[in-house]
């Protein structure tokens, strides 16, 4: 009688000579490209709606599909324009509908993406392949102080004790686009939406009730999406005894971007006649397919509290809400060239913070978040990405940017109130953010009860009005009906 206690022994995965890989069903791989309906050219003043129509009878992979376009400007020969973070910065919302019905919508997806850019994409990227698919700059906005010779990096924050003197700032890398068409630049961005970043083929053979689906873009204000500098009045860029404050650049009434032979370059998987017959036969008897993704809402709120308890409502109604993001901004400096709209945070020293839903907090105890003490808030951010202890990635975020140490902020006041990189952020789901399951996140929709995010700020530094734009993740289905229409829920 064998050992019952003998533990089973097997090979190593290297020796299974038999777990060969499946053969794959027959199939074809095409790029087809899907133009702007309505015309070849759009601005940020009157025409400022895209209209992308996207069908066939195949699946669309559209984590490897993009948007293409160029972009230019028209302003005065005196400004040279560069993007307030990346080409995504000209996109103020996305809506993808099927048919009549909206699927998704995205408002300030300009804002949302430059968060997120900072909270998941390297400085490396930016500087390489980012800038010349994206329109990232290679260092961003750089500060020179001619007296001691010292260069340092704007993007990335200030160190403890260094404060500039008022010499100039330039705009560096790739991303700054001049006036004229022969200075158009071309950019090919990956759309982040949910239903275009699913994790499976979306079946636009399935979707004839609602002819594919349909991207709406609607374009930024050209002061939202570009921030520029000029040198102060009577004196040279490398004048050392210039203390002048820079020169606010005017928006000129008939400034604006144009964006031109737009195009949707769709990555598409085309099988047989017979199998995508078979393939809609049995999607119809069991009544249907549904695929799961996860999408992001907005909402905002103005806060003129400069100290003490600071309770901002927020409205965001899901089933699964995984997670909220928050990020505050001068109020006061916002949609002007001379100061950046989307990448320009601010951070109030020595505060805390959490969200209530219900009237329960999330956390259960308050997060700090300041200079010096922005450990606690980077790990609740790290959460929210599933990227706590993971060593082989990084993001733009050091301990220089999240929650700036600076001297004399009254000597520089012109460029930034405390800016940082700061995102006040907490998870929500019950098994954490990578756990495979729906819906195990907070139900925000059933009974509506009251959502705010609240701070315990501290009167040091304090902004006399910030803006607080709230983005909440949150888990979503499309469902593919067995008519060939499409709707979803969230």
């Amino acid at each position: 009688m064998a050992d019952q206690n003998q533990v089973p022994m097997s090979l190593p995965k290297e020796m299974k000579y038999s777990e060969v890989l499946p053969v794959g069903v027959k199939s074809q791989r095409r790029k087809n490209v899907f133009r702007a309906a309505g015309g070849n050219k759009y601005d940020s003043k009157s025409n400022n709606k895209t209209l992308i129509d996207i069908h066939g009878d195949c699946f669309l992979n559209s984590r490897t599909s993009y948007l293409k376009f160029d972009v230019e400007t028209n302003t005065a020969d005196t400004k040279d324009l560069m993007f307030d973070g990346s080409a995504h910065s000209l996109i103020k919302s996305i809506v993808i509908r099927c048919g009549s019905r909206e699927i998704e919508r995205i408002d300030e997806y300009n804002l949302l993406h430059a968060m997120l850019a900072d909270c998941t994409m390297t400085k490396e990227y930016r500087g390489s392949v980012g800038g010349i698919c994206e329109g990232y700059g290679e260092s961003g906005l750089r500060y020179k102080d001619a007296v001691n010779e010292k260069d340092w990096n704007y993007l990335d924050g200030h160190q403890t004790e260094l404060v500039p003197t008022a010499n100039y700032v330039t705009a560096l890398g790739s991303s700054v686009i001049k006036k004229g068409e022969e200075n158009k630049r071309t950019f090919c961005i990956n759309l982040h939406c949910g239903v275009l970043q699913s994790q499976r083929y979306l079946p636009l053979l399935c979707m004839r009730g609602s002819s594919g689906i349909q991207i709406e873009l609607t374009w930024a204000p050209i002061e939202e999406a570009f921030t520029s500098y000029e040198k102060p009045t009577g004196k040279g860029l490398d004048d050392a005894a210039q203390t002048a404050d820079f020169v606010p650049i005017a928006v000129d009434a008939g400034d604006k971007f144009i964006c031109s032979n737009i195009e949707y370059h769709a990555d598409m998987v085309y099988f047989s006649s017979d199998f995508n017959a078979n393939f809609i036969l049995q999607m119809q008897k069991t009544g249907g397919l549904q695929i799961h993704t996860t999408g992001w809402s907005h909402s905002t709120y103005v806060s003129s509290t400069t100290s003490g308890n600071d309770e901002c409502p927020i409205n965001h109604r899901h089933k699964s809400v995984k997670a909220l993001f928050c990020v505050v901004r001068d109020n006061s400096t916002l949609n002007h060239y001379e100061s950046r709209t989307l990448t320009k945070r601010v951070c109030s020293p020595g505060s805390t913070y959490n969200f209530k839903i219900g009237g329960i907090q999330y956390p259960e105890y308050p997060i700090t978040c300041g200079p010096g003490k922005g450990s606690e808030a980077v790990t609740a951010l790290e959460l929210c990405f599933g990227k706590m202890g993971d060593r082989s990635g990084s993001s733009a975020i050091d301990r220089n940017n999240f929650c700036p140490r600076v001297s004399k902020p009254e000597q520089h006041k012109q460029y930034y109130p405390m800016e940082s990189k700061c995102v006040y952020a907490t998870e929500l789901e019950a098994y954490g953010s990578h756990s495979s399951l729906l819906e195990s996140g907070i139900n925000s929709a059933t009974g509506a009860p009251a959502m705010s995010f609240c701070r315990l700020k501290n009167s040091e530094h304090a902004l006399p009005v910030e803006r607080v734009d709230c983005f909440a993740n949150y888990d979503f289905l499309i469902t593919v009906l067995s008519d060939l229409t499409v709707s979803s829920q969230s």
